[in-house]
């Protein structure tokens, strides 16, 4: 007599394929990663060029309009930008012109 359902060989392997997938599909998208430390180093490119050329050039990176630095490397406004995608953030302190990770 045959019964109607799965057997638990059957339901054993769907679940190995599923742990298996899910992995992948839970994976952030690497272009967002590869934007959000391109972000910081080209950040941190234009403030050392403002520093080494001792005057007021503007950020232009995304989430940053507005902003520029003096001659000392400091930005004029504090700003927090964000990633689509990501649960960080990179927030400008106002000053300084660090960069905070959260």
């Amino acid at each position: 007599m045959r019964s109607k359902g799965f057997a638990l060989l059957e339901c054993l392997l769907v679940l190995l394929v599923m742990v298996s997938l899910a992995p992948l599909a839970l994976q952030p998208d690497m272009s967002e990663t590869m934007q959000y430390h391109a972000f910081t180093d080209e950040y941190l490119l234009r403030q050392t060029k403002a520093m080494a050329a001792a005057e007021i050039l503007p950020v232009d990176l995304p989430g940053t309009e507005g902003i520029h630095f003096n001659g000392a490397g400091n930005v004029n406004q504090a700003r927090t930008v964000t990633f689509p995608g990501r649960k960080s953030l990179i927030i400008i302190e106002l000053g300084g012109g660090r960069l905070v990770f959260r």
